[in-house]
């Protein structure tokens, strides 16, 4: 394995695994070393034993346990090694979701790495309160390449974005999957059954819903359903059966004449390209099923007609030769075609700029794929500007929300209206202004938006992306401006401090604004402390005082409220012990080793351990055979003392060692731990 932009030795805990003809199919993993972050493509190859081949796939992991719970889940519709498109437009869907609700959408950009051989029937999904934990069904579908044998291809993801830190920036892993080549047709039979190298089809038209053409007078159909959906729809089945007993075999197969409108599914709904059915001198008249579900095509293109084709693949009897029927079943449309206005955080749909955010984004995508292009205008005023100033939809970007900003240019409270102009020669979307709402309201080529003099005796706060610092001294920083001027020659004073000393400080402890500076952003820096215990992840505030008025040029008028940023210093302290040999040694005349020992964290109740000598015919300890340690005194190193003994032993140099019991403590954390003996060496002076 190997990796582009990082070591793969400061990565994996091994860059290699080996696979032999006794353990070639049972799983093998690389495990990544803790604390590691790898934002990288990385590169598998298999050499030997025939192989020489490579594989790569793109990893983001991160070591902050900040981001723990956030990731991604993928519901896969097909085991892993079922995972196939084909070449004749065969679909694999599966459906992504996230493992929790994020503070904000998360906006994700899906492609193929190979998109002339399978793409996704999307280019961008969001997942946000509504829908993170149902999550987004994608459909890859795949395209005749013209290349020999089955390709291999991924869809990535990218472009990832969120107001959400946790999922910023986020990619879920590649979905691997394998084009098959569009040879489905069978291939002749090497049996004494009648053999056809393709299937023959009817002539006969499809007029309408559940009618049945062809040589009728052959099968027996019956047609429960006749209109399915293209999504949420209930499961259709088609019975037959042959219309009179026989001698003989035969074989039919039955198929989707449009898998884009309609596809069949075996008995685990799994999605199959054609289905096979026997009959013999056992069940010629017995119906037997063949079941299916409608395609979803995104495109408002009203209820389509298509045929299912059953034909007579094989048989040894004469009457059956080359016979075939078609059902026509019409898959009802469910996509509308519309707009979809994104205006963000506003609690309106109007789109709102004030003194202290004097820009404001909202995003416009369309509900259902057009057939041509759709280009949306925008036009500036004199109150505010746009950018940029047109959008433009089609076939392959349609459903992710794109955005416009607007930015205020007036001095005073004002309200305008964005003008949208289209143009398109789609046949739905030319009709983009008769769209209506819920309420038969009619969609208007005008967005509201005004500006809002918002200023006011308070601060703007620029809360940080990551509220998270550590205790190893990681650092997070927020800024903090006035939203409106101090009286001319006054100063605004603001004290800063920590509700929580142990575990947080703040950097600087007071912020002091003018009427020359107070729309400028001035930096607090939050530094996480290590309180040198392990009590999981704690919350903290950093305080911003009231403004203090009691300074000599304070000014008097201007007064704030307390405001309270909240942080989370993500503990990264561990139990265990420090032992360090100050002397390693002893002898026969006396001579003494010397061991001490520490915890490396404060213990929540008392620790105890015992220390002996692996021989103590060669040294005793004569100090700190017991050590207790306290919450007191957690810290210090404790001294081993070893005492060398004359043994009369003409022998060389001895070896031996210094053991630790394990732990005992009613503090869990520091109960039964393991401690790692000393070697130690005793010399001979004979």
């Amino acid at each position: 394995v190997s990796s582009t932009s990082q070591t793969i030795k400061d990565v994996f805990e091994t860059s290699s695994i080996t696979f032999n003809n006794n353990n070639w199919n049972q799983q093998q993993f690389f495990y990544l070393k803790a604390g590691v972050d790898l934002n990288a493509e990385v590169t598998f190859e298999a050499i030997g034993g025939g192989f020489n081949t490579t594989a790569a796939t793109f990893i983001n992991l991160r070591s902050d346990n900040s981001s723990a719970a956030a990731g991604y889940e993928f519901v896969y519709f097909k085991d892993a090694a079922e995972r196939f498109t084909s070449d004749d437009g065969g679909v694999y869907a599966f459906r992504l979701k996230l493992r929790n609700e994020p503070a904000a959408p998360v906006y994700l950009k899906l492609r193929s790495d190979k998109p002339g051989i399978g793409n996704p029937n999307r280019t961008g999904i969001t997942l946000d309160s509504t829908n993170w934990s149902l999550g987004e069904e994608i459909k890859v579908i795949g395209l005749d390449d013209n290349l020999n044998g089955n390709q291999a291809y991924r869809i990535q993801f990218y472009d990832v974005s969120s107001a959400d830190p946790n999922y910023d920036d986020l990619l879920p892993q590649d979905i691997h999957l394998v084009n098959l080549d569009d040879d489905h047709r069978p291939n002749p039979l090497s049996s004494n059954l009648y053999e056809f190298d393709k299937i023959t089809t009817t002539g006969n038209s499809c007029s309408s819903a559940g009618e049945v053409s062809g040589d009728t007078a052959d099968f027996n159909i019956s047609l429960p359903v006749n209109i399915i959906k293209e999504t949420d729809s209930p499961i259709a089945t088609i019975k037959i059966a042959l219309s009179q007993p026989i001698e003989g075999t035969v074989k039919l197969r039955a198929f989707s004449e449009d898998e884009s409108e309609g596809y069949l599914i075996d008995g685990s709904n799994r999605t199959i390209n054609f289905q096979d059915i026997t009959f013999n001198e056992s069940n010629a008249t017995t119906y037997q099923d063949i079941n299916m579900l409608g395609s979803q095509d995104w495109i408002d293109d009203g209820n389509q007609r298509f045929k299912i084709q059953i034909s007579v693949l094989s048989t040894n009897i004469s009457d059956y030769f080359r016979k075939s029927v078609s059902i026509c079943l019409d898959n009802e449309d469910d996509d509308k075609a519309g707009i979809e206005l994104n205006f963000g955080m506003s609690d309106e749909n109007l789109l709102a700029t004030s003194t202290s955010q004097n820009q404001t984004t909202f995003g416009i995508r369309l509900l259902s794929e057009p057939e041509n292009s759709v280009s949306l205008g925008f036009g500036s005023t004199n109150n505010f500007t746009v950018s940029p100033n047109a959008l433009s939809f089609n076939s392959e970007r349609w459903s992710e929300f794109q955005e416009i900003t607007v930015t205020n240019k007036s001095t005073i409270s004002t309200s305008d209206n964005l003008e949208i102009i289209h143009n398109t020669n789609d046949p739905v979307y030319s009709n983009i202004f008769s769209f209506t709402d819920v309420n038969s309201s009619n969609f208007q080529n005008k967005i509201p938006v005004y500006y809002q003099d918002d200023e006011l005796l308070d601060l703007l706060i620029e809360i940080p992306e990551n509220e998270y610092v550590n205790e190893s001294g990681v650092q997070q920083e927020f800024t903090v401006k006035l939203r409106s001027k101090p009286n001319s020659g006054k100063e605004v004073f603001l004290p800063l401090s920590t509700g929580d000393s142990s575990e947080g400080r703040v950097s600087p402890t007071i912020l002091i604004f003018d009427s020359t500076t107070w729309q400028t952003t001035q930096t607090i820096r939050v530094t996480g402390i290590d309180d040198y215990q392990i009590d999981g992840n704690q919350q903290f505030e950093v305080v911003i005082g009231s403004a203090n008025t009691a300074f000599p040029n304070a000014d008097p008028n201007y007064t704030t409220p307390e405001r309270i940023v909240r942080f989370i210093s993500l503990d990264s302290t561990e139990a265990g012990f420090i032992v360090y040999a100050l002397d390693e040694q002893t002898d026969e005349a006396g001579g003494d080793a010397q061991v001490t020992i520490q915890l490396k964290s404060k213990p929540k109740a008392d620790v105890i351990i015992s220390a002996s000598s692996t021989d103590t015919t060669k040294a005793v300890i004569t100090q700190g055979s017991f050590l207790t340690f306290t919450i007191s005194n957690w810290f210090q190193p404790q001294t081993i003392k070893l005492t060398g003994l004359a043994d009369g032993s003409t022998a060389n140099d001895q070896d031996y060692s210094l053991e630790f019991s394990n732990s005992s403590s009613d503090d869990i954390n520091y109960d039964g731990l393991k401690i790692q003996s000393v070697p130690l060496k005793h010399l001979n002076l004979n």
